[in-house]
């Protein structure tokens, strides 16, 4: 559509308690938030939440130049989302709705445009997209008017296999899949980092090489600034009850007594289900209190995982820290 892309403008569809929580996230971070929904009154609520929770994200610390002000709304999906480089989906729970939003998304936005989209159920693979209970992130390159073919095919393969076959498997493969895609894209967050010295980082990521153990690669991440202290320590709860798995063949079920101590440590969850969390706000779509450990470790991965892929997109913008 020859669109130009506005770097610092992100859009969001669909603004109940998850869409205005992203709101209320990307505005924090500095960006200018395009909002869109068609429903009465949908504007009005949108900044309620967020004004609600702008304490806690200030508490947290803002970036500099983010503002409530720089948010604006449109109940017209196409003139919401035109010319934004970044595109978060969070309509409905059906197939229809989602298709109709996607191919809508998809015609006014630039081609080099990232589409997330907000998903629990089927509706995930129905729409054209992986079933993945998070966040994620497909390039957008759709050319025609009959988009949502080219939406499937626009959907990284690798990561839509992996989630498919993370799933799928039994608790033991659940978890050494999810911990290795993990790492993988931990790796790369890291080499963003470094200096354009292919040689040397090939040397330090060989099997032999200092960042060829996941915990060696969690630790530099943190002292690289790529998330905060919580995640890192979650993210080697995570490393422990993969080698749990892996070096112990009597453990085949994430319900086995041992791995007790580790989920008690899985903070990000324990702050998720606590009502007066000052980021309960990030977490009303997924964790319960009785949900059950494979649910809670997969959430966790999908948190992890959600952040890696708009840290992807955005690192050249500025560095994401995530608000878990």
């Amino acid at each position: 559509m020859g669109l130009e892309p506005s770097s610092s403008r992100i859009a969001v569809v669909g603004t109940g308690v998850i869409g205005a929580s992203w709101a209320a996230y990307f505005l924090a971070k500095g960006f200018d938030v395009a909002a869109t929904d068609p429903a009465d009154g949908a504007e009005k609520r949108l900044r309620a939440l967020v004004d609600g929770f702008w304490p806690a994200l200030e508490s947290m610390g803002l970036v500099e130049g983010a503002s409530r002000s720089r948010l604006r709304f449109d109940p017209e999906i196409m003139r919401a989302v035109a010319g934004c480089a970044f595109i978060q989906e969070n309509g409905p729970e059906r197939v229809d709705v989602k298709r109709d939003l996607l191919a809508k998304i998809s015609a006014a936005v630039p081609s080099d445009s990232l589409i997330a989209t907000s998903a629990a159920t089927e509706a995930y693979r129905g729409a054209g997209h992986h079933r993945f209970p998070g966040r994620s992130c497909g390039e957008n390159n759709m050319k025609s008017e009959d988009s949502t073919d080219a939406a499937v095919a626009a959907v990284d393969r690798e990561v839509t296999e992996t989630y498919s076959e993370i799933h799928s498997s039994s608790d033991r493969a659940c978890a050494i899949i999810s911990a290795a895609f993990i790492e993988d894209r931990l790796q790369r967050a890291i080499c963003r980092r470094l200096l354009d010295d292919d040689r040397t980082v090939k040397k330090i990521t060989s099997p032999n090489g200092a960042l060829s153990g996941f915990e060696n690669k969690i630790l530099l991440g943190y002292l690289l600034g790529v998330y905060n202290k919580e995640t890192r320590d979650n993210l080697l709860v995570v490393g422990q009850i993969r080698n749990k798995f892996a070096h112990y063949t009597k453990i085949r079920s994430f319900d086995n007594p041992n791995f007790r101590q580790f989920f008690d440590r899985l903070t990000i969850i324990r702050r998720i289900e606590a009502k007066d969390s000052p980021l309960e706000f990030m977490a009303v779509d997924a964790i319960f209190p009785h949900s059950s450990r494979r649910d809670i470790f997969l959430h966790v991965i999908h948190r992890v995982l959600g952040y890696f892929a708009f840290d992807d997109w955005g690192r050249e913008q500025q560095t994401f820290n995530p608000l878990f």
